[in-house]
């Protein structure tokens, strides 16, 4: 008596990849009358028809190509590059900002897709979604991955440890891991103490910048908001949006200030100014909070010029 004997095999665990991706573990094998199989998948009832007594392996794994999107991934294999190839230890604050992490390009100018993820995942961080790397003619385009920091994750004094990670989408990929440390510090900074517009002609809309002034022991500051955006005439509104962390010891305008002279006579008021935004709980040592009091005269316009 004759016995068949048909096996499905798929590897598993973290051996030698074979030309499948990282299910398929299994070098390709001879068949009696096709050579190398490198569809890694046998037909059995052809190899059955031609030697009865053969013992059949049907591959189940499954081959992951290098993906291609037209004029952008080419489906070749890439060569990842990274600047910096170690992330220096960064600062936060209570504050929300938004980080560079790191500049991610193909130095084989295919292209790819690619993954990313903090290992282990903290509440109240986040990073710019995973993307891709596009490459036109040989010529790669850089990609930046930024670190995105939730208003009130930690108090200063404190120290989180992550590590990121980017993956390219492909065939079975070691991934890349970069160590995270991160430190938390108070904000402290400095604004004019009085934006004066001087007189103004009853009807006009000035403008002027608010400069903001980091302290040099201080945490990076992504933006400044006022606890009331309009008071009266004049309105504070956040200036730069989504611009460049004002780093310790540099100013910027973060600030814009606004007058709708409409109403003659002299004015005065006073905003509350800090990198927090209204309506969530700070923890008073996360950082001061600062006071912009904003002054006009605003002559009344005369009559209009006789005719001639």
């Amino acid at each position: 008596m004759v016995v068949t004997l048909v096996v499905a095999a798929v590897g598993f665990g973290a051996g030698t990849a074979g030309c499948g991706g990282p299910l398929d573990t299994r070098p390709p094998r001879m068949t009696p009358d096709a050579g190398t199989d490198r569809r890694r998948t046998v037909d059995a009832s052809r190899d059955l028809g031609t030697r009865p007594d053969a013992i059949v392996v049907v591959d189940t794994g499954v081959s992951i190509p290098w993906p291609i999107i037209p004029g952008c991934v080419s489906g070749l294999p890439p060569s990842p590059r990274f600047s910096p190839a170690t992330i220096p230890p960064m600062t936060i604050s209570c504050a929300a900002s938004s980080q560079v992490l790191l500049t991610l390009d193909d130095a084989a100018g295919q292209g790819m897709l690619f993954n990313s993820s903090l290992d282990p995942p903290i509440d109240g961080l986040s990073l710019s979604s995973s993307g891709n790397v596009c490459a036109n003619q040989g010529t790669s385009y850089p990609v930046t991955v930024q670190l995105f920091v939730r208003q009130g994750l930690s108090l200063p004094g404190q120290t989180l440890t992550t590590t990121l990670r980017i993956t390219p989408v492909g065939p079975a990929q070691p991934g890349y891991a970069f160590p995270l440390t991160i430190n938390t510090l108070p904000i402290d900074f400095s604004v004019p103490d009085v934006i004066d517009f001087g007189k103004v002609t009853q009807g006009a809309f000035p403008q002027m910048p608010v400069i903001v002034t980091n302290a040099a022991d201080g945490a990076p500051i992504q933006q400044v908001y006022a606890t009331q955006t309009q008071q009266g005439q004049f309105s504070l509104i956040p200036y730069n949006v989504n611009g460049p962390l004002l780093q310790p010891g540099d100013s910027q305008p973060l600030l814009q200030a606004f007058l709708s002279a409409q109403i003659a006579g002299t004015f005065e008021t006073t905003f509350l100014v800090s990198p927090f935004q209204a309506g969530l709980p700070i923890d008073p040592s996360c950082g001061v909070i600062r006071t912009v009091t904003v002054r006009a005269q605003i002559a009344a316009s005369g009559p209009p010029p006789p005719l001639p």
